[in-house]
């Protein structure tokens, strides 16, 4: 099941507003939980001294500018099949369900997943740069208590099971990618979900979300990390099609509901008059 976001070249409609107007309460919520912090003023300006760093080092994409890296959207976005692993999960106990996020950035997600019940040895991170795991060990205080640690590899790579990587073919039940492939090339997006179809065990489930179009195409003007290609976004019905030709028996992508993007102006336009979504799946 994939969660689609149609893309979008606007601007952030809180991007008038100051760090210490965006970092609410209800944002620090998890950071709080997860560090056992009841003092938000003070990890306020924790967050906002890690983002004011991570601005002046790296790449900042639009989700990080509105301090999304504090929200979790493994379990908000898609609810149902959160649900669903975690039942899985307790029903047969650890060791035997094997879960991976690609794309984990700072981590937020994977954090989640341990103050479930998660335990680490069944948790795999895989990230293709690990700049943002590691301000996020500095966000949420866990530098020396982490228990999962990153793996940086491509899979949108031809030769990503390959070699030790092999090991992974058929190893999950659970692979979840959010916002990962929209920042990808048709050919690397079309890479990357073999991959993970390949990673699943028979009768496993991959969910996510990216960014998409209302008619699949190329992202104007967006081009990938690398800046060898442009990024492409899918449609709900292409990504659709391009799931169950490569294999996934059952596959569902739907654009989200506008009303739940409050940054997002529903009616921007690309240059191409194709409206942006976000795809759930």
């Amino acid at each position: 099941i994939l969660l689609l976001k149609m893309s979008s070249n606007e601007k952030s409609d809180k991007e008038g507003a100051t760090p210490e107007e965006k970092v609410t309460d209800k944002k620090l919520t998890f950071l709080s939980q997860y560090t056992k912090t009841a003092d938000l003023s003070l990890l306020r300006s924790h967050v906002i001294q890690k983002w004011k760093e991570i601005t002046s080092q790296t790449h900042v994409y639009v989700c990080i500018r509105e301090f999304s890296f504090l929200d979790t959207r493994i379990d908000d976005r898609h609810p149902k099949q959160y649900e669903e692993l975690l039942a899985e999960y307790r029903s047969i106990g650890s060791g035997s369900i094997k879960i991976c996020e690609i794309g984990s950035c700072f981590g937020t997600d994977v954090r989640r997943l341990l103050l479930d019940g998660i335990s680490p040895s069944d948790i795999t991170a895989i990230d293709v740069d690990g700049a943002y795991w590691k301000i996020g060990l500095d966000i949420y205080s866990d530098k020396e208590t982490m228990p999962v640690e990153l793996r940086l590899h491509n899979v949108a790579s031809a030769s990503f099971l390959t070699g030790p990587e092999e090991s992974l073919i058929g190893y999950y039940n659970f692979v979840y990618a959010g916002a990962v492939l929209h920042v990808l090339s048709k050919v690397e997006v079309e890479l990357m979900l073999t991959n993970i179809y390949n990673m699943l065990k028979k009768g496993g489930l991959f969910f996510g979300s990216c960014v998409g179009l209302e008619t699949e195409g190329e992202w104007v003007g967006v081009s990938t990390p690398s800046g060898q290609a442009q990024r492409y976004l899918h449609s709900a019905d292409s990504l659709v099609k391009l799931l169950k030709k490569i294999g996934f028996t059952t596959a569902e992508a739907k654009a989200a509901d506008r009303s739940l993007i409050p940054s997002r102006n529903p009616n921007y336009p690309t240059p191409a008059g194709n409206r942006n979504q976000f795809l759930h799946f």
